[in-house]
């Protein structure tokens, strides 16, 4: 029984964390843009790699982070930011990487354009971790 508790504490727990910290709660809508832009990327024959890293935020995580504004669209739920591994293969990510990523969103605006939001790379970032980041918002 005690176990059991503990158990259900840890997941508790644990869900409210990933709540707090940003890891949870986008909107449907940018979810599914996210999707579509993963399975045209397969589709172009590539193999994209990544993990979302942020989706909604609390305004008081939000302004811990150094590379975030006071009217994130986080805040709203309304912004993605997801970690690169690789997109075309090569174990590398870079201009190139974050061009089949704009380019594929943008085309996909085309035809949906409730998908229509910012594309956002921060490969110019001093941090090695920062520079793998990719921004995705709904407008």
């Amino acid at each position: 029984f005690i176990r059991l508790i503990f158990l259900a504490s840890a997941i508790l727990i644990g869900y409210e964390l990933i709540t707090v910290f940003g890891l949870r709660g986008s909107d449907p809508l940018l979810k599914q843009k996210l999707k579509a832009i993963k399975s045209e990327l397969r589709q172009q024959g590539y193999q994209p790699i990544w993990i979302i890293i942020s989706q909604r935020r609390s305004q008081w995580y939000n302004e811990l982070l150094s590379n975030s504004v006071k009217d994130s669209r986080h805040l709203k739920g309304k912004a993605i930011d997801i970690f690169i591994l690789d997109i075309n293969g090569d174990w590398r990510y870079d201009q190139s990487d974050f061009g089949l990523i704009k380019n594929t969103a943008i085309n996909l605006e085309v035809n949906n354009p409730a998908y229509k939001g910012k594309v956002l790379n921060y490969l110019k970032n001093k941090s090695p971790f920062s520079k793998r980041m990719v921004h995705l918002d709904l407008r």
